[in-house]
């Protein structure tokens, strides 16, 4: 009966770090940190305000690390655009778009 009590409480603790783990890797509902703040900070309306701020920040990036600035480049190694969902963003922007229609 003990050993039942127990491994029950392990696969528990299990079961809620997967939970946490799961929980992490969302950030305000969003998939990530950097996702939602290209969402909080620019408000995309369509698809193209998207298309233009992802050109935008690619391009900030790029003269960044091509900078002789060494802050410019840590600052190029830091920002990961590869991290943003630009999927995500999409769709939400085109449910936006649906529900304003």
């Amino acid at each position: 009966m003990v050993c039942s009590l127990t491994r029950q409480r392990n696969n528990a603790k299990a079961q809620n770090r997967k939970i946490i783990k799961m929980d992490k890797s969302k950030y305000n509902g969003w998939t990530n940190r950097s996702t939602w703040l290209i969402n909080l900070w620019y408000e995309p309306h369509t698809v193209n305000d998207l298309d233009w701020m992802k050109e935008e920040l690619e391009e900030r990036v790029s003269t960044l690390a091509d900078s002789d600035n060494v802050c410019d480049k840590i600052l190029a190694d830091i920002l990961n655009l590869q991290e943003i969902n630009w999927d995500e963003l999409k769709e939400h922007v085109e449910t936006e778009e649906t529900c304003e229609a």
